[in-house]
C-alpha cells in the first residue's frame, strides 16, 4: 500500500508540474510582499507549493547532486503544508525548514518585513544550527557607499595596509572603482591585513584578483577540478529573476553593469529552447603549477574571518592561502561552499522569496 501511495503522489506531482512552463517562473515585476500575519487559504498555499516544486525540479542547479533521502525529506515537509491554511510567516518558516533538509546552505526562504524595510530569513532549524560571529566587526563595516575600504596603519617604523571587503557585488559594478589602485598601494606596505569578517559572498572575482596581485601571477587556479552547470530554460529564467531583483530601479530600468550579462543569459536561454542542449554541462578545469612570481608581495598577510564569512568569501580565502606568507585569524567560516545557486523566485500568493 505504501508503494502504491508513493507512486500516486509522484503522478500527482508530475501532473501538477506539467501545467507549468519556464514562463511561469519569470518575474520581471515582483509580486507585492504580504504581511507575515496574513492568513493564506489552502488554495493559495497549494498554488505556491506547486510552483515551488516545479522550480526545484526543473530550475535548481543542485538537483542532480542532492542525495535521494534529502530530497525526499524536503518533499515530505512541503507535502505536509498542503490542505491547511497558514499565515505567511508560518508558511515561510516551514518552507525554509524544508529547504534545510538539502545539503546546500545557499538555499533559503525569506519574507519582507515592511515596517523594518528588510527581508527576514525564515525558519527554525537554521537558527538552531547558527554559529554567531564573535570576533568583532569588520574594519569597514560603517562604509556604506562601497563594499571595500583601504587604509594604512603605522606601528613604529613599519607600515601595514588594511583592506576591508564586506561583500562581493558583481565585478562590473561601479562600486569597485579604485579597487585595483588600492591593491597596488597595499603592495607598498610592510604587511597587509585583509578583513573578510561578515562578508556573505557574491562574485569572488575581486578576491581572485587580490590573490593574483599578492602572488604576482596572471591567474590563480580555483580549488575545484570541474564545473557542473545546469542549463534548463527554468534555471536560466530563475537567474534572470536574480538580475531583475538586484539590478532594477523603481522605474524598471536595469543597472548598466548588468545589461550585458542579462542579454547573454537571455540568448543562452533562447539557444537552449531552440536546440537539444544537454541539461547539464560539465567544464573541466585544467590544473597548472602555481609559482610565486618575482614581484610577489614581500611581507606577511593576515586574513581575518568569522562565522559570517560565507560562499565567495570562503573561495576568496581559499585562493588567498596560495600565498605562502598568509595566516588566517578568527573563527571557522560559515561553510556555504556547496552550490553557487543564483536563481530566485517570489511565490506569487504569499510573496515569499526563495
Amino acid at each position: 500500500m505504501k508503494a502504491v501511495w508513493s507512486i500516486s503522489f509522484l503522478l500527482l506531482v508530475n501532473c501538477a508540474h506539467s501545467r507549468f512552463t519556464y514562463r511561469d517562473l519569470q518575474q520581471q515585476t515582483a509580486p507585492k510582499p504580504q504581511p507575515g500575519e496574513k492568513i493564506l487559504a489552502t488554495t493559495q498555499i497549494e498554488s505556491d507549493l506547486d510552483l515551488l516544486q516545479y522550480a526545484l525540479e526543473r530550475g535548481y542547479g543542485g538537483r542532480h547532486f542532492v542525495p535521494a533521502q534529502n530530497w525526499q525529506a524536503m518533499q515530505k515537509r512541503l507535502r505536509h503544508l498542503r490542505g491547511k491554511s497558514n499565515t505567511v510567516a508560518h508558511l515561510c518558516d516551514e518552507i525554509e525548514d524544508a529547504l534545510w533538509q538539502l545539503p546546500d546552505a545557499h538555499s533559503k526562504a525569506t519574507r519582507w518585513l515592511s515596517l523594518e524595510h528588510r527581508n527576514l530569513h525564515c525558519g527554525t532549524l537554521n537558527k538552531q544550527a547558527l554559529r554567531k560571529a564573535t570576533v568583532g566587526r569588520n574594519y569597514g563595516a560603517d562604509e556604506k557607499s562601497k563594499p571595500w575600504l583601504a587604509g594604512t596603519v603605522s606601528v613604529g617604523k613599519a607600515s601595514f595596509g588594511v583592506l576591508s571587503i564586506t561583500s562581493f557585488p558583481s565585478r562590473d559594478d561601479p562600486v569597485w572603482t579604485g579597487f585595483d589602485n588600492a591593491v597596488v598601494e597595499l603592495r607598498k606596505t610592510d604587511g597587509v591585513v585583509i578583513d573578510l569578517r561578515g562578508n556573505g559572498g557574491g562574485d569572488d572575482s575581486c578576491g581572485y584578483e587580490l590573490a593574483q596581485a599578492l602572488l604576482d601571477q596572471p591567474d590563480v587556479p580555483p580549488t575545484y577540478q570541474r564545473v557542473h552547470t545546469r542549463q534548463t530554460p527554468e534555471t536560466l529564467t530563475l537567474l534572470l529573476n536574480t538580475f531583475d531583483r538586484i539590478g532594477r530601479s523603481d522605474d524598471g530600468s536595469l543597472a548598466a553593469h548588468l545589461k550585458s550579462r542579462y542579454a547573454e543569459t537571455q540568448t543562452w536561454r533562447d539557444r537552449v529552447l531552440a536546440s537539444r542542449t544537454p541539461e547539464d554541462k560539465v567544464t573541466e578545469i585544467s590544473p597548472f603549477a602555481l609559482h610565486v612570481g618575482p614581484n610577489a608581495f614581500a611581507g606577511p598577510v593576515a586574513v581575518l574571518v568569522d562565522a559570517d564569512c560565507a560562499s565567495s568569501c570562503e573561495s576568496t580565502l581559499e585562493v588567498l592561502r596560495y600565498f605562502p606568507k598568509t595566516r588566517v585569524f578568527g573563527q571557522r567560516t560559515a561553510g556555504y561552499v556547496h552550490f553557487g545557486n543564483v536563481g530566485s523566485l517570489i511565490l506569487p500568493q504569499s510573496g515569499i522569496y526563495v
